[in-house]
């Protein structure tokens, strides 16, 4: 994800290592080789992150089956170039494979840049998500639902994930997945006390109620904390 690339992108700065980076979407993947021999690094390419709504998560966009072994095997090439000092690597550049018609390019990066190297590691959350500090988001922890369901409370939960990981597990919420909250917004007007959104590991159930926040005006919202993935950790499958 995108907190992930900039954390071991500044950690590789600071220790002065070279990344080998790869990255997977749909049907393309990129390569590029950063921080290596004065070369540029991945804030060289990617300065200010992306908003984090525009950016789909596998489970949501997917990726083709294939496709990881492609990427997975020109990094390992890039590796062993840099091992064994031959060749020549992506180093100030950025491979881009598009599998569906088999297209790739190379592209040049833009020189290292002083102004994009770090010193030390921040809150990577904060820094790809800068709003999330100042949204009024209220959240639950999966302690607090299981006591809520043994006291018999008034709650509903919703299952933002996709369909396909809602078949292979979940907490019995209903099923509406995160691209069409919105057109179910009317239906947030439930006479239940709370409104309990979750997916694997609460993101994309935090993005569903920063999303519908804009659109209706309730204070029933909730965002699981950890989602299904800290239930199942804390409670195992049952609910």
């Amino acid at each position: 994800n995108c907190p992930t690339r900039y954390l071991v992108n500044d950690a590789c700065v600071i220790k002065n290592k070279p990344l080998v980076y790869g990255s997977i979407h749909q049907f393309e993947g990129q390569v590029s080789v950063f921080n290596y021999k004065g070369g540029p690094n991945y804030r060289d390419l990617y300065p200010v992150p992306p908003d984090p709504e525009t950016v789909p998560s596998c489970a949501e966009g997917g990726v083709l089956g294939s496709l990881p072994g492609t990427i997975g095997a020109s990094m390992a090439t890039e590796v062993i170039k840099i091992i064994a000092k031959i060749g020549t690597t992506l180093s100030g550049r950025l491979f881009i494979f598009e599998a569906l018609h088999f297209n790739f390019d190379i592209i040049k990066l833009p020189p290292a840049s002083p102004a994009n190297r770090v010193t030390e590691l921040i809150d990577y959350q904060e820094f790809c998500n800068p709003a999330r500090k100042r949204d009024k988001v209220k959240e639950i922890t999966v302690q607090e639902l299981h006591g809520m369901k043994a006291r018999n409370e008034s709650f509903k939960l919703i299952d933002v994930r996709e369909p396909i990981e809602h078949q292979m597990a979940n907490i019995g919420g209903e099923l509406i997945p995160l691209n069409s909250v919105l057109d179910h917004k009317q239906r947030f007007n439930d006479s239940v006390d709370k409104l309990i959104f979750y997916c694997k590991v609460g993101e994309r159930s935090y993005a569903a109620i920063h999303n519908l926040q804009q659109h209706i005006a309730t204070d029933k919202l909730y965002n699981l904390q950890g989602g299904i993935a800290a239930w199942m950790r804390e409670f195992g499958p049952e609910f």
